[in-house]
């Protein structure tokens, strides 16, 4: 999905460490990750919000693919 915002947030305390929008294609790229343990939320107005936990990052294995996310419409809203 196109546009779509996508959030890094520290797993521990919340706070905010980077974010993006996804490209045409649907996908994302979030560069200058130190090693640690986050969340990652992706979000698009009208959909339900994906969390997904990143864990145990570390300097040797700072590149992740999370394949395939589906968003699912927020029937609530519509």
């Amino acid at each position: 999905m196109a546009y779509a915002t996508v959030v890094l947030e520290n797993l521990n305390d919340t706070n905010l460490v980077n974010g993006t929008v996804t490209n045409d294609d649907g996908t994302f790229e979030i560069g200058k990750i130190q090693k640690g343990n986050y969340l990652v939320k992706i979000s698009f107005l009208g959909f339900n919000e994906i969390v997904m936990d990143l864990k145990n990052l570390s300097e040797d294995n700072l590149e992740v693919d999370l394949g395939i996310i589906r968003l699912f419409a927020n029937a609530e809203l519509l």
